[in-house]
């Protein structure tokens, strides 16, 4: 007889009741500084954005829901999503939970100081464009009224969909 990898809903469900109990007790100290350290990292990247545009950011997640919603709403909603699906895998796999937190951050402190201070050092020349995060593609300037039109690009992804569009609109 073969056990299926796959969870039931009902499985999922009955281990994050389980391991919810005294979940908040036993990590408060490191879901604070989780909640610190994403709270820095979604600071500094309102920040990047309103000096470098969306273009800037290197996370697609963020750099497309900034697109989206604004360089204020875009980050702050990313950031509650990631920290939700953060606390629901560190819920469910609760024995690797201090591994996931420490990590998590780490990660988002190192954001935040890149942001403010690090980008700089990566990219010097980028206090007029954003980089192209290594592609060849022609840099695409996006209007906008949430950030001044300082060179904002949009990434290879962006700029393929857009064409991707455009090829779709004639073909109809």
């Amino acid at each position: 007889m073969r056990i299926s990898q796959i969870r039931s809903l009902r499985d999922v469900v009955t281990r994050l009741r389980e391991n919810w109990q005294g979940y908040l007790w036993e990590y408060r100290i490191f879901l604070a500084l989780a909640v610190l350290a994403s709270l820095a990292d979604m600071a500094s990247t309102v920040w990047l954005m309103h000096i470098h545009g969306p273009g800037a950011e290197g996370h697609p997640a963020v750099r497309t829901f900034s697109y989206m919603l604004g360089p204020i709403v875009g980050p702050m909603f990313d950031k509650a999503v990631q920290f939700f699906v953060l606390l629901g895998v560190t819920v469910f796999l609760r024995r690797w939970a201090l591994y996931l937190f420490v990590t998590i951050i780490i990660l988002y402190t190192w954001a935040a100081w890149y942001n403010v201070w690090g980008h700089d050092l990566y990219y010097p020349a980028s206090s007029t464009s954003s980089p192209t995060w290594g592609c060849d593609a022609p840099a695409v300037v996006i209007p906008s009224p949430y950030w001044s039109d300082r060179g904002a690009r949009r990434s290879l992804f962006a700029v393929m969909i857009q064409g991707l569009s455009t090829e779709l609109t004639n073909i109809s």
